[in-house]
This record gives C-alpha cells, sequence and structure tokens, in this order.
C-alpha cells in the first residue's frame, strides 16, 4: 500500500512540476519573443511608413468618469506620442458596459481635453473588452494590421504576444508602471500571460464580441463615438 502511495505521490509530483515548468516557459517566451518590439516615443514613427496607427489599452474609470491612475499613465503615454507625431491615429480600447460604465468616451475626452488631440484623430472601441477582444478587433473592425500598442511594461509583452499570435504587425510603448505592485498582480499576470498564450497559439480560442459595422478609418473618428 505504501509503495502504491509513493508511487502516486511521485507521479503528482512530477505533473505539478511539469506544469510549472510549462507556465514559466510561457511567461518567458512572451518576453523574449516581443523584447525587440518594443520602442520609445522617439521610434515610433521609426517602425511606420506613414502617420503611426496607436492603440491605447482600457484600464478601468472611476465613478465620476475619470481615468484610473493606471489609465490616466496610458493616457499620459498616448499624448507623448501624438506631440511627437501630430498625424498619428489612435483607437481607444476599452470597456462600455452600458449607460452607466464608458471607458473609452472617458479616454477620449481626456485625451481631446487635456492632450489637445483632435476628435476626428480619436476612434473608439467599445467592446475591447480584454486584450484578446481588443487585438482581435483591430484587425476584423478597423482593418489595422500595423499597430502600436501604449499599456504598463508588466501587461505589454502578453498584449504583444497576443497580436503576433493574431497576425499584427504591433510594436509597443510602455506607460509609467504602478509603483506598488501588488504580489497579487504579478500572480494574476502570470496566469493572464498562460491563457494568452493558449488563445492564440492553440485551438482553445475565446468567444469575441464582433457584432460591429466595419469601421472606415478615412472617415475620421467622430463617427465611432456613438456605440454602432
Amino acid at each position: 500500500m505504501m509503495r502504491v502511495v509513493k508511487v502516486v505521490l511521485k507521479g503528482l509530483m512530477w505533473g505539478i512540476g511539469i506544469i510549472v515548468a510549462g507556465i514559466i516557459a510561457i511567461n518567458i517566451f512572451a518576453q523574449v519573443s516581443t523584447l525587440q518590439q518594443k520602442v520609445s516615443v522617439d521610434e515610433v514613427g521609426q517602425q511606420f511608413d506613414e502617420a503611426p496607427v496607436v492603440v491605447v489599452l482600457g484600464a478601468g474609470v472611476t465613478p465620476n468618469k475619470e481615468p484610473s491612475l493606471v489609465l490616466k499613465k496610458r493616457l499620459d503615454k498616448a499624448s507623448e506620442i501624438y506631440h511627437q507625431y501630430p498625424e498619428a491615429t489612435f483607437i481607444m480600447s476599452g470597456d462600455h458596459q452600458g449607460p452607466y460604465y464608458n471607458e473609452v468616451s472617458v479616454m477620449k475626452a481626456y485625451l481631446s481635453e487635456q492632450a489637445g488631440i483632435p476628435s476626428r484623430q480619436i476612434y473608439l472601441d467599445h467592446l475591447g473588452i480584454n486584450t484578446y477582444s481588443s487585438m482581435y478587433r483591430l484587425q476584423q473592425v478597423f482593418g489595422v494590421n500595423h499597430v502600436a500598442v501604449v499599456t504598463q511594461s508588466s501587461h505589454l509583452s502578453r498584449a504583444l504576444m497576443m497580436a503576433n499570435g493574431l497576425g499584427l504587425e504591433a510594436v509597443g510603448v510602455s506607460a509609467s508602471e504602478d509603483n506598488n505592485i501588488q504580489l497579487s498582480q504579478f500572480v494574476r499576470e502570470v496566469g493572464a500571460t498562460v491563457k494568452a498564450f493558449a488563445e492564440v497559439y492553440t485551438p482553445l480560442k475565446p468567444t469575441v464580441v464582433y457584432e460591429s459595422n466595419r469601421i472606415d478609418m478615412n472617415q475620421g473618428g467622430d463617427q465611432t463615438d456613438e456605440f454602432y
């Protein structure tokens, strides 16, 4: 009986070891495979033959319709890009759950009012409810295949890995990081990276909210202000 127990325990330990090794390997892959895609604001223009297209990923807004601190840092980085490349086009991709929660309108208002970006240069993706949806809908709804992604560095490798897996040509620009990253946030990102890998490199595709009209990027961003 004891021999059977030892065999079972040994098998469990091997199984756990394989799982942990897989998690570590996937997270290393996400970091290493996207390393050369991370650029500074000054380098963004070198990545595009025409004016850059920049997607800012949503990160929550406050009840009084202000960007959260994390989101504000992303928007401030987008503002830096605009002042370096005033012809750039911006896509705010976030969650618009209903009339009382609308990340993307808050994002656009901040960039328009605080950074002075013309509203026609800011497009809204109301259904960018997660990173996969944001990357997927860039192609399927906005017809964008070449993009600069703005988010925090802790999230950027995962976002770029997903973009790569979906066939996007992407570079990433890091916004300032939260100085008080908690262990729980780190663990969440490790798990989210494994999930992202499965979503783009295995048959385990997630359900994507896609019900939207195709957006004509030549018609100006104001056409997307309403929930289309």
